[in-house]
């Protein structure tokens, strides 16, 4: 009777207990993924809000470049085909594009100005945002070479300095992978999660024009009218911009192929879109035709973006 009594009781107390175990493992479980969605929320804003603050100050150098170099209603067309452009929608997403156009635009701003090092600072932060950033070390050892009245055995030492500077943003994100995994070049690898293949047989892939043999209209076609806009751009353009657009272009296609993601690669080739305004520079019914199929294609993506899709 006495074990059967006690039984009992020790029954009633798990009873009790039961509930309110689980009423304290449910609050707690709510206050942790309140604090996690509150940690998210807060990230994803930060990233809006640098993305969007980045997407400004990249309009306004961009202006004033196009300003410096072919004046201003060729600036107004340029700045509105680069703002209507359908990848467009990417700077205001929390992409990097535009933190990274931002220093490259700061960068041949300080390089039209002759400073030389500070640009190499600049063009070091866009490749810590963007492996973008890599095609500023040619484009300021090229600026350097041409416009700085130097003796060669006083240069040198200061586009090696320039040279370490401009690739400072990739050798401390190698770095950084080194301590935090063991695997300096994890990047690398890493790309293969997204695009079959070594590094090598794309590469190869590129080379050989394989490339071109099954590739989609809509992103194959964009990255062919940017590269023609380019070469194009060697008989309007300042050469260290031109060669800065061409490099832009062939890093994405040597290194990944074309892809679905062209159309948001090509609108860091800001050249491109200078070409576009001195084009439609006094034809009126060419720069209407663009902004009617630019406006079109950006609603398009906006729609499928915000429906999760992949759009770039």
């Amino acid at each position: 009777m006495v074990c059967e009594h006690r039984s009992r009781r020790l029954s009633v107390q798990r009873r009790r207990l039961c509930p309110e175990l689980n009423r304290l493992l449910s609050d707690l479980s709510s206050s942790f993924l309140r604090a996690e969605a509150a940690l998210w929320h807060q990230q994803y804003l930060a990233l809006l809000l640098v993305a969007n603050v980045a997407s400004v100050l990249a309009v306004l150098l961009m202006t004033k470049i196009v300003v410096e170099e072919l004046g201003d209603e060729v600036a107004l067309l340029s700045l509105a085909f680069f703002s209507f452009f359908p990848s467009s929608l990417f700077l205001s997403a929390g992409y990097s594009e535009s933190l990274c156009l931002a220093f490259i635009l700061l960068g041949f701003i300080l390089l039209t100005r002759k400073k030389f090092l500070l640009a190499s600072i600049s063009a070091g932060l866009s490749l810590g945002t963007r492996s973008t950033g890599i095609v500023m070390i040619p484009v300021i050892l090229c600026e350097m070479w041409s416009r700085q009245p130097l003796p060669l055995p006083r240069l040198l030492p200061r586009m090696a300095l320039c040279g370490v500077l401009a690739a400072s943003g990739l050798l401390l994100y190698m770095a950084y992978l080194g301590v935090r995994f063991g695997h300096p070049m994890a990047f690398v690898t890493a790309e293969e999660a997204w695009n079959p293949g070594t590094f090598l047989d794309r590469l190869v892939s590129a080379a050989t024009l394989t490339a071109f043999r099954d590739f989609d209209w809509p992103n194959g076609g964009c990255f062919l009218c940017f590269l023609v806009l380019t070469i194009w751009s060697f008989r309007h353009l300042r050469f260290p911009v031109s060669l800065y657009a061409l490099a832009t272009l062939m890093l994405p296609y040597f290194t990944l192929g074309i892809t679905r993601a062209m159309n948001r690669y090509v609108l860091m080739c800001f050249p491109a879109f200078m070409c576009m305004g001195i084009l439609c520079k006094g034809r009126p019914w060419l720069a209407a035709a663009l902004f009617g199929i630019f406006g079109a294609l950006l609603l398009s993506i906006t729609a499928l973006f915000s429906q999760c899709y992949v759009a770039g």
